[in-house]
């Protein structure tokens, strides 16, 4: 029953890259589910009811394949992931330098106020 196709949808899974398993993993329980509740609403011929679950099934899983290939097709060609690397990297370096200008202008800061703090300390003159 529904219970085996579940096992064996995770055992499958497993195999896909990591990026497509959630994807297959979707496609694959949506498959089941719309089998699971077309089959649940009786019509008069079981046959042609059978037959019309299943063509929506496969129709759905069909549809999230696709978005899955556009999906990875973008992900390659429009926003890969060495781009995606590179702005890390350049993200870390910006965030490197702020911290090393917070430092810095945190220290003249520190001296300027020493500074007034000792001038207002000293006893006139």
């Amino acid at each position: 029953g529904a219970w085996f196709e579940l096992l064996v949808i995770a055992f499958a899974v497993k195999f896909f890259e990591p990026e497509l398993r959630y994807s297959a993993a979707v496609a694959m329980t949506t498959y089941n589910l719309v089998i699971s509740v077309l089959l649940d609403h009786g019509s008069q011929n079981e046959w042609e009811m059978l037959v019309s679950a299943t063509n929506k099934a496969y129709f759905r899983t069909v549809s999230i394949m696709i978005g899955v290939v556009v999906a990875a097709i973008f992900s390659i060609f429009v926003l890969p992931d060495q781009a995606v690397d590179k702005l890390r990297k350049q993200e870390g370096e910006a965030l490197r330098c702020s911290v090393d200008s917070i430092a810095a202008v945190s220290e003249i800061l520190l001296d300027a106020a020493v500074q007034t703090a000792s001038k207002q300390a000293l006893p006139p003159a």
